[in-house]
């Protein structure tokens, strides 16, 4: 086990499952005497076994990444139940954004543009993949739940001879209740690469 990781288990097991269950949007169940607590996240059903913490994806009983449990964890640890304040931000207006930003551009941006820039079609396709919903900015968005209460929103503006396209990713400004701006950056790359896991490898120029 990794040291972030490890350290993700030790806060979470510090916490109380039915308190982090109900700020987060997540399900306390008990199934044949055991008890686990059921979360969505980027479309897929995770299931975190207690007292343990072995979290598994339901659909392919495939124990999860590190990565993919530790994102997992810190959205329980930290959510405070914030409402949806209704406002969408970027990157760079959340705590340390700025400092971010040229990492999110070339993880997130860049990917997402080498891949769907070209192909609006393929983009919305491989959004649905992920059960999104539109979204009213740009000349096409969609909206993508990374976990119930974190929506993202990747917009992508189309390019033309003048003008390359060119991309935004807008998250509702109570995201810090949910999430730290390093783990927003970690969601939105594996948003971006699960997209492009459903679009068929762009051809080179």
């Amino acid at each position: 086990m990794n040291s972030a990781l490890q350290l993700a288990v030790e806060k979470f097991k510090k916490a109380d499952p039915a308190t982090i269950s109900r700020l987060s949007g997540a399900k306390l169940r008990t199934v044949d005497s055991q008890d686990r607590i059921e979360i969505d996240y980027l479309g897929c059903r995770y299931l975190i076994y207690l007292p343990e913490v072995e979290i598994v994806c339901q659909d392919s009983a495939k124990k999860a990444s590190l990565r993919e449990k530790t994102i997992i964890l810190h959205y329980l640890a930290q959510s405070k139940g914030t409402p949806s304040s209704g406002r969408w931000i970027d990157l760079r207006e959340l705590p340390g954004g700025i400092t971010y930003y040229p990492v999110f551009v070339a993880r997130v941006h860049r990917p997402f543009l080498r891949t769907f820039g070209d192909n609006s079609s393929l983009f919305l396709k491989a959004a649905q993949a992920l059960k999104s919903t539109q979204a009213d900015i740009a000349d096409i968005s969609t909206q993508i739940q990374a976990f119930l209460r974190v929506p993202i929103i990747f917009a992508l503006y189309l390019g033309d001879k003048e003008f390359p396209s060119d991309c935004k990713v807008l998250f509702d400004a109570n995201i810090t209740s949910y999430l730290s701006t390093e783990d927003v950056v970690v969601v939105c790359e594996e948003t971006v690469r699960r997209l492009g896991l459903q679009a068929p490898m762009p051809k080179s120029k």
